[in-house]
């Protein structure tokens, strides 16, 4: 088994090897271990000298060492969030290691492989990838490697909220590391088993193991697990609202890892810092090492940190009421993760919220003191006229003069008011811009059909907004082997609705995809909590009432939670109204547990998710509500049509109905066809 060890030598000592040798195999050697040195405190340096190694390997033919350069690349990629990349590298080293046989190194990349499927969020290779390393350890006799194989089951155990199966292979792990008398494996399994025990919430229990991988790690020595027990144990008492102890603990991270070094960590522990700042409203401070910390993870190229700790700091600016530096961090997160965002976007999003939370209420006092003028002098004018008429009966001489007087002021009061009215449309004119400008940061927001397609591949999507822009939205994301749709009408429509629904598509992106949560019903009370805590602190009834859909795209088993809105099934030629909870997502009228319920469907279903804004429009020959009922009506009958033929029937009878009737809401709704809907 061939390795390399960068530690036996300096970064000096390596330099002057390089200067003096001309062998092309030394010369990969000695990049290799350069590179190796730098890859936990200058990136960009390991991965100059790793890609001259590649480079030299390439021109000369010398593969031999390919395996290692790849791996670290691959390393690389992985420490960037270039997850594809990390993926191709990591398999092409795998290859050559199969090649030679190598068991070893063949488990360790397989191992790899699955930490990168975790942070793709795909669990079920993970999971297969780390069962896969633990048995090719198991057999040849790497009882330490396959310990941590094990580790990364119960990681993936985790984070399907499967806490039994997490401590149950953290117990099996920390049983192996124990009799080979690893004192590090040990630290790290009491570690992770302290972590498990906080999700169960027994606080102290975890508090007592991680005591117990401090100790055990300060014994040793190793900074490293160190960093990490203190780290863990700080998290431990941030669950537990023990935000001074929390920070006690941070503190000691940064103290060690500025020491010896280590950015990587210090990014990541300078937003945990932020947090809790923040949670002892020292919110100086907790600025203060946000920034650190977002500056650190673009200083370090870390893609993954980086759009951590720009939602950290959405999260800071909404616990702050500054939402317009909210949306800018969210959308900065959501550019990272997403991209359908650009740069374009976020200076339009900066733009729009500079022209709506500054200069909008500045135009609207101007436009109202111009009108007020208009109306004085109409006012005075009419006095005028009065005075002129009495007087005028008196004196018929000074009735001449008055009149003439008069004219020339109507005329001059006529063109200040052409004059005003130019002013006003050039104004309305800046406020329809940025309405347009807000509608296309709301449309790159929104589940882009190509994203639906791919997952669901049957379905329609019939969306009107009232105005110009929405407080209806629709939205998906994938995590794991779920799919989840969302379809909500926001308090409010225009402006004001579609910046509530920017702020429930974070608060719904931050459940699923922040915060691992995976059932419906707690993703909604998770959103509700938010809204209550940042935008609702005065008693403001805003959220939003829906539907959210989960689609688990391995079991077929579709569940949903809904907010007032209910699905609508059409089964056996049957209109079925699922159930739902009689409260919005925000303060309402009672606050209880919202409920996951099962949709039973088979294939020829129709699935129809819709707001209110259809049901409520006036019109038809008596101007009243289409209701309801009528709605579930023309859904009953068109839904053995095509998809797209259902879409425009249902968009001609409603421009029918409405006539020449304002639109009252915006209107929403999805089909769904079961033929097709969950993607295998």
């Amino acid at each position: 088994m061939q390795t390399l060890n960068a530690r036996k030598s300096t970064p000096d000592s390596l330099l002057y090897e390089l200067n003096k040798t001309k062998n092309d195999t030394s010369l990969i050697k000695i990049y290799i271990k350069i590179s190796e040195f730098y890859k936990n405190s200058i990136p960009d340096s390991s991965i100059y000298y790793i890609k001259k190694a590649e480079e030299i390997s390439n021109n000369k033919g010398i593969k031999k060492w390919n395996k290692f350069i790849y791996r670290l690349i691959g390393f690389y990629s992985y420490q960037k969030g270039d997850f594809v990349k990390t993926l191709e590298y990591y398999n092409k080293s795998l290859n050559y290691f199969k090649i030679e046989n190598d068991k070893y190194n063949i488990g360790k990349i397989t191992y790899m492989i699955g930490v990168v499927y975790v942070y793709m969020g795909d669990y079920k290779k993970a999971i297969n990838s780390f069962f896969e390393a633990r048995s090719l350890f198991e057999k040849n006799g790497f009882e330490s490697d396959a310990a941590d194989a094990t580790i990364g089951i119960a990681n993936v155990y985790g984070r399907l909220e499967n806490v039994e199966k997490e401590y149950e292979y953290n117990l099996q792990a920390l049983k192996i590391k124990e009799k080979l008398g690893d004192s590090n494996g040990v630290a790290a399994s009491y570690m992770n088993i302290g972590k498990s025990l906080s999700k169960q919430n027994k606080y102290d229990e975890a508090i007592e193991f991680t005591l117990k991988a401090i100790n055990i790690s300060e014994k040793i020595g190793n900074n490293k697990w160190i960093i990490s027990a203190n780290g863990n144990l700080g998290s431990i008492y941030s669950t537990k609202k023990d935000f001074k102890n929390g920070l006690k603990y941070f503190l000691k991270c940064t103290q060690i890892a500025e020491k010896i070094g280590d950015k990587v960590l210090l990014s990541n522990v300078y937003g945990n810092i932020g947090k809790l700042y923040s949670e002892l409203n020292m919110q100086s401070k907790a600025k203060n090492y946000y920034q650190k910390a977002i500056d650190l993870s673009i200083e370090l190229g870390d893609i993954e940190q980086t759009k951590l700790n720009y939602f950290s700091f959405y999260e800071y600016y909404i616990d702050n009421n500054d939402y317009k530096n909210a949306v800018v961090y969210l959308v900065k997160h959501m550019k990272l993760k997403d991209s359908l965002l650009n740069e374009s976007v976020i200076g339009q999003l900066n733009e729009l919220q500079t022209k709506y939370e500054s200069n909008k209420k500045e135009k609207e006092i101007e436009l109202l003191n111009k009108s007020k003028e208009i109306q004085s002098e109409q006012i005075a004018k009419q006095k005028i006229l009065n005075y002129g008429i009495v007087i005028g009966l008196l004196i018929v001489c000074v009735f001449s003069v008055v009149l003439f007087n008069r004219l020339k002021v109507t005329r001059k009061q006529k063109q200040l008011i052409e004059d005003k009215n130019v002013i006003i449309e050039e104004k309305q004119k800046e406020i329809l811009d940025s309405i347009y400008y807000a509608k296309r940061i709301q449309n790159t927001l929104l589940a882009h059909q190509d994203f639906l397609n791919e997952n669901i591949p049957q379905n329609f999507v019939y969306f009107n907004p009232k105005d110009i822009v929405s407080g209806d939205f629709y939205w998906a994301t994938k995590h794991g082997n779920n799919f989840y749709l969302a379809v909500c009408d926001s308090t409010g429509h225009g402006v004001p609705g579609a910046f509530m629904s920017l702020l429930n598509i974070g608060f719904l992106t931050e459940a699923i995809n922040e915060k691992n949560i995976v059932e419906t019903n707690l993703i909604f009370e998770y959103v509700r909590e938010r809204l209550i805590s940042s935008v609702s602190k005065e008693g403001q009834k805003d959220g939003f009432d829906g539907i959210i859909v989960r689609f688990n795209q391995l079991t077929n088993e579709i569940t949903y939670t809904a907010a007032h809105n209910a699905p609508i099934l059409i089964s056996n030629n049957e209109l079925i109204e699922l159930s739902k909870d009689k409260m919005p997502v925000g303060i309402g009228e009672k606050k209880e547990q919202f409920t996951c319920h099962k949709i039973q469907a088979k294939q020829g279903d129709m699935l129809y998710l819709y707001t209110d804004g259809y049901a409520d429009q006036f019109g038809g020959p008596k101007g009243k509500k289409f209701k309801y009922k009528s709605l579930n009506e023309l859904l009953f009958s068109i839904s053995n049509n095509s998809l797209e033929k259902q879409k425009q029937e249902l968009e001609t009878n409603f421009k029918n109905w409405k006539g020449d009737l304002e639109q009252v809401d915006d209107v929403l709704i999805i089909g769904l066809s079961y033929n097709k809907i969950v993607k295998h």
